[in-house]
């Protein structure tokens, strides 16, 4: 599957969209809520095209999985540094909100 991540945080959502280079539709999202840990998964063939498996985890349990990923430690990194932004601003007007009442 040829893909782009595509990053959106809008109206209080903050999404990792996976979307269809050729068309630009989205095949599958998870909210940046939905997952705190990532680990790529190598299968058999994927190696020579230097692509693998990303796994999302919540806690132990999966929540979502993008497969054929090129580069995916790379790509690990990258969702995992939108991620922890966006939850470090969250967090910043969480305090923000308190402070203020």
């Amino acid at each position: 599957i040829a893909g782009v991540l595509v990053f959106l945080a809008a109206v209080g959502v903050a999404k990792l969209l996976w979307t269809h280079l050729k068309f630009g539709v989205v095949i599958k999202s998870i909210e940046f809520t939905r997952f705190d840990r990532i680990e790529t998964e190598v299968q058999s063939g994927q190696e020579w095209f230097k692509a693998g498996d990303l796994i999302f985890y919540l806690g132990d349990s999966e929540t979502f999985r993008l497969v054929g990923v090129s580069r995916p430690e790379a790509f690990r990194q990258t969702c995992l540094k939108a991620r922890n932004g966006y939850a470090g601003t969250q967090d910043a007007l969480e305090r923000e909100a308190a402070m203020a009442s």
